[in-house]
């Protein structure tokens, strides 16, 4: 599934809706940390997500007045979150208003822009089960499967779960065989 395809049709719900840290943006963009207040134009989605620790990480979808403008990925609690811009001239539109916020100017900023073209796969892992934090459009090899429950292990890892297959049959797998679907609007019928 390319980029351009997830943005489409992300899946815009308070399930996925993601509070935006004015901070991290603007220190992206080269405008450092301020007192931005809240950025009320500025949105964020996730496409996928996950627990880390007691934090919520993942893929998200950034908007401006609801145009998407940057697609971002942390892996991890602890990690960077890391962006990638749709185009330069909507770095210029979100850097603009993030100015507005504060009524301050900086020159020089850096910049990763999205190939919109890349293909990244129709889904994310997971190692954990206790990161999971939607068990919706779940597949093991491509065939989609529904998760049961953890495989009690004695140090509580939680990396082995019950799967059911289509057919009925359950089985246990290790959870980075399992591929999860990044959160998109379902396809509607428009046809009678």
């Amino acid at each position: 599934m390319k980029i351009r395809e997830i943005i489409e049709q992300v899946e815009k719900s308070e399930q996925t809706e993601s509070w935006v840290d004015v901070n991290e943006v603007a220190e992206e963009l080269g405008l450092g940390y301020g007192d931005y207040g809240s950025p009320e134009r500025l949105s964020s989605y996730y496409f996928g997500s996950w627990t880390s620790t007691d934090e919520t990480v993942g893929y998200k979808v950034y908007y401006l007045d609801q145009k998407p403008v940057a697609i971002s990925t942390q892996t991890g609690r602890k990690s960077d979150e890391i962006f990638y811009w749709l185009s330069q001239a909507v770095v210029k539109e979100v850097r603009s208003y993030i100015i507005s916020l504060i009524k301050e100017n900086e020159d020089s900023f850096r910049i990763k822009i999205a190939n919109l073209e890349e293909e990244i796969g129709n889904g994310f892992k997971i190692h954990y089960y206790g990161d999971i934090n939607r068990f919706k459009n779940v597949s093991l090899n491509e065939t989609p499967v529904e998760v049961m429950k953890p495989v009690p292990e004695p140090y509580g890892l939680g990396n082995r779960v019950i799967v059911q297959l289509p057919d009925g049959t359950e089985m246990e797998v290790e959870m980075n065989e399992l591929t999860f679907g990044y959160f998109l609007k379902e396809e509607t019928n428009t046809h009678d």
